[in-house]
């Protein structure tokens, strides 16, 4: 995600000073904020602030008043609880004069709830997620087993139930599941779209995925003009 801001124009002019709203006292939120921050920083961005959105004192239009014509960019890594404040900022790039940020943002935000609820003001919200739903052979069968599109959890899951079927040996124990699941090698043609093979630290190798919401894009939902569309894999 912070490739992409930092080499991405936005209003005819390349990123290089944007402002982060996170929730510190949640470790999936602190970690995207610490991540991003710190590459961001590496590429020759700077980060003007980083914002706390859990104090319940927190004006989304204030926030974004203040930081107009400072900075290029936000970025927007609540964690599950926060959504709806996200949705407030969201809202307020809109609202509030001034030229509109590009908003970039974590898979937390990779929901229906933010199509719907954000509409016209989600429109070019850009996020970096873990699975996207193509044409791949899983996607396509879980919708005709489902009757629906399923989600980047669901997807995720089913990996995950894969990788530990694939680790499972006669009498595992559990430094038997552990020794195997760091060879596992499955191809894309199993899984839900992505190859599963763990990294030495233990995290699964994924490439990039980046989407956008998008008006009149192919595959939205229900009731909505908009929908999320691949930018890059």
């Amino acid at each position: 995600m912070a490739d992409y801001t930092y080499n991405n124009k936005w209003n005819n002019r390349f990123i290089d000073n944007i402002a982060i709203f996170y929730n510190p006292s949640s470790p999936y939120s602190k970690s995207l904020e610490k991540a991003f921050s710190t590459h961001f920083k590496q590429l020759g961005g700077k980060v003007f602030a980083s914002i706390d959105i859990s104090s319940p004192n927190f004006n989304p239009q204030r926030q974004i008043s203040e930081i107009r014509g400072k900075v290029e960019a936000i970025a927007l890594f609540p964690n599950t609880n926060l959504i709806s404040v996200a949705m407030g900022i969201i809202k307020a790039n809109t609202e509030v004069t001034g030229k509109k940020f590009l908003m970039v943002g974590g898979d937390a935000l990779y929901t229906g709830e933010t199509i719907f609820n954000g509409g016209v003001a989600a429109n070019n919200l850009v996020l970096a997620v873990p699975w996207f739903s193509g044409g791949q052979d899983y996607a396509i069968q879980a919708q005709k087993r489902w009757q629906g599109t399923v989600n980047w959890r669901t997807a995720t899951s089913f990996d995950a139930t894969l990788a530990l079927v694939n680790a499972l040996s006669t009498n595992p124990t559990r430094q038997s599941v552990i020794q195997n699941l760091k060879s596992t090698n499955l191809p894309s043609s199993q899984t839900s779209g992505n190859p599963i093979k763990f990294t030495i630290q233990g995290e699964v190798k994924l490439e990039p995925i980046i989407v956008r919401i998008a008006k009149g894009v192919a595959k939205r939902p229900g009731g909505s003009d908009y929908g999320f569309e691949l930018i890059s894999k």
